[in-house]
């Protein structure tokens, strides 16, 4: 059995130096991993992510974690992935890692992702220059998921997302802005792929879990939406 931590959207603020320590109080114990799918932090500058940094100084799992919406705030989002590394995080971008822990294997495939919508409601395919940019990127999500998963020899195959790729966990945010959530396109290459769990983040006011059109679990660890400092997922056969 691997145990997972996952935390997502913390929104810190220098102001709130301290608050984050505590809220992993005892994530040593209870967990072999800790996941955090983005919005780690508000302005986006390396500052206040080394700040972060501190806060999760005695956090001694491994640390994995994809890039939110908010690390690009400043635009001085390749200082950000730096000052993440330097700190300690393994942040992925599009690129798999995996652990060896008690004899099992766990294989992570982290990537942002994006907009666009879900299902029969995805961005119509437009050629205007903005849509075929959204269609491009959650092509390029898509195809960085389905290789991750198909090279891993794990386990357990887990895919790390800030966007959602199913709408189950992302209802309950305003109708109009659903499609601001994330994307069917990589739900679809989450399904051909059947990784055991999806994790991601992004909706504050979403719902915890769900599951793709296939059937692969999901869960939104949004901390607006857990409710607690982490969540623990479990994998085991």
């Amino acid at each position: 059995m691997i145990r997972l931590a996952a935390v997502s959207d913390l929104h810190f603020t220098p102001d709130l130096a301290g608050t984050v320590r505590t809220r992993f109080e005892g994530v040593n114990d209870r967990a072999d991993l800790l996941l955090m799918p983005g919005d780690l932090f508000n302005s986006g500058t390396p500052e206040d992510a080394r700040l972060l940094c501190e806060e999760l100084a005695e956090v001694r799992v491994p640390v994995v974690a994809v890039l939110g919406n908010h690390e690009y705030q400043a635009q001085q989002v390749e200082e950000v992935i730096a000052a993440y590394r330097a700190g300690g995080f393994r942040v992925l971008q599009r690129e798999t890692i995996t652990f060896d822990i008690r004899g099992e294997q766990v294989g992570i495939v982290g990537v942002k992702g994006g907009m666009g919508g879900f299902g029969e409601h995805l961005i119509f395919p437009s050629m205007e220059p903005e849509v075929v940019a959204w269609r491009e990127a959650a092509r390029l999500d898509a195809e960085a998921i389905e290789r991750g998963l198909s090279e891993l020899r794990t386990t357990y195959r887990v895919v790390l997302l800030h966007y959602s790729p199913a709408r189950e966990t992302v209802e309950g945010e305003e109708l109009e802005e659903i499609a601001f959530y994330g994307n069917s396109v990589m739900g679809d290459a989450i399904d051909r792929l059947r990784p055991d769990i999806v994790i991601h983040g992004h909706s504050h006011h979403g719902r915890p879990s769900g599951k793709t059109p296939g059937g692969i679990p999901v869960r939104n660890v949004a901390a607006h939406v857990i409710g607690e400092p982490f969540i623990v997922v479990e994998l085991g056969r």
